[in-house]
């Protein structure tokens, strides 16, 4: 059910409640029904704004019952009757609010063919009343539903100026990123082919890396390419393809490391159910093919790297420790949008860490991403 919050909302209540106080004050009665009533009504306006259907079928009760039982004395039922109708129409729909009017001013009429309206009651005046009361609720409910479709209107928009965006980035990295690409692998594969020189292992792997970078650009290249934007309705990856990606990470990188020299002592524990959402685990993929790539840039030639990866309930912890180069500086994480530091950013937004830091002549880097659910907020 829809709630207002604004404090006109209240400043409402307290000036319909001052104006039955005011009344009672001028107009007192002495009997009992009268006090419980008018009690009642005060306490109707209250909860007008919180419960207005329940509301309006007792104020109408309150309203038969008052005028039925004194006609001279205490405060006129009609205030909550008003109120609540204002604030019927403003919580609800048209049908609703036409229905309520229908109600109030058939009680009305009722109650003046019965001859119980008191001191000349002024019916027309009453219905009026329930009308503008009626309309001026609709007036702001209008109001706010316009606004409403003027922003959903607004988000529409920017999104398909993004996607249109993103289109057009995916046809420029398609223009100039995959012609070169394919051209590094024929190349590759043609002088395997040809066998001219003694060792094939370098355009053995110069020709991997560079299909293996051609598809995961292809595959960037569609998710740009999806105008919508949405992938809710993709099934999450199981825990089972987490532990194959990783397998197959370092498989894949850890051999290429080793194919320029460097060793490495791998530690995976992969026993233990976790579950991640799949952009978290493209994080942790992510971040284990960065490891390797800074190794190869930044370790000194040939030296021996240590890694763990450890899977628990809890989530996801990365260890990785390199000796430094002699000339990489001892600060911390990397300056740039991307690598790291860009890594760093997507852990915090999941509720995860990532430090990078020397300690002594050592590079360490520490990373850890919780499971879902067990985000610290």
């Amino acid at each position: 059910m829809k709630r207002i919050h604004h404090p006109v909302q209240w400043a409402i209540v307290l000036g319909v409640e001052l104006v039955c106080i005011a009344e009672w004050c001028a107009r007192p009665s002495a009997q009992w029904p009268a006090i419980v009533l008018s009690a009642a009504q005060c306490v109707l306006i209250a909860l007008a704004p919180i419960r207005p259907r329940v509301v309006f079928v007792i104020a109408l009760v309150c309203d038969a019952s008052m005028t039925m039982l004194y006609t001279d004395t205490a405060a006129t039922p009609i205030y909550a009757l008003v109120t609540v109708i204002g604030f019927l129409a403003y919580q609800t729909n048209n049908a609703t609010t036409f229905a309520a009017l229908c109600a109030a001013s058939i009680a009305q009429l009722l109650e003046t063919a019965a001859g119980g309206a008191s001191g000349g009651r002024a019916l027309v005046a009453f219905l009026v009343t329930f009308v503008f009361a009626a309309l001026l609720g609709s007036a702001l409910r209008w109001r706010e539903q316009f606004v409403a479709n003027q922003h959903a209107a607004q988000v529409a928009s920017i999104r398909l100026r993004d996607s249109e965006k993103a289109i057009r980035a995916a046809n420029e990295i398609h223009s100039a990123v995959t012609n070169q690409m394919s051209s590094i692998a024929r190349i590759a594969q043609r002088q395997i082919r040809l066998g001219l020189d003694g060792d094939q292992q370098p355009w053995a792997m110069i020709n991997d890396a560079a299909t293996e970078a051609l598809s995961n650009t292809h595959r960037a290249i569609e998710y740009l390419r999806q105008v919508d934007g949405d992938t809710t309705s993709e099934k999450d990856p199981s825990y089972e393809d987490l532990v194959k990606g990783i397998t197959r990470m370092l498989e894949e990188d850890g051999g290429n490391l080793r194919a320029l020299g460097f060793s490495g002592s791998v530690t995976t524990q992969t026993d233990t159910p976790v579950k991640l959402s799949a952009d978290k685990q493209h994080l942790i993929l992510t971040l284990l093919h960065e490891i390797h790539t800074n190794i190869v840039r930044h370790a000194p030639h040939g030296c021996h790297y240590e890694l763990s990866v450890l899977l628990t309930r809890q989530g996801v912890e990365v260890t990785q420790i390199n000796p430094l180069a002699a000339h990489e500086s001892a600060t911390d994480l990397p300056v740039g949008r991307y690598g790291l530091h860009g890594l760093q950013q997507d852990f915090s937004a999941y509720g995860g860490t990532l430090s990078a830091e020397c300690e002594g002549d050592m590079w360490v880097v520490f990373a850890f991403l919780p499971a879902d659910g067990e985000e610290i907020s």
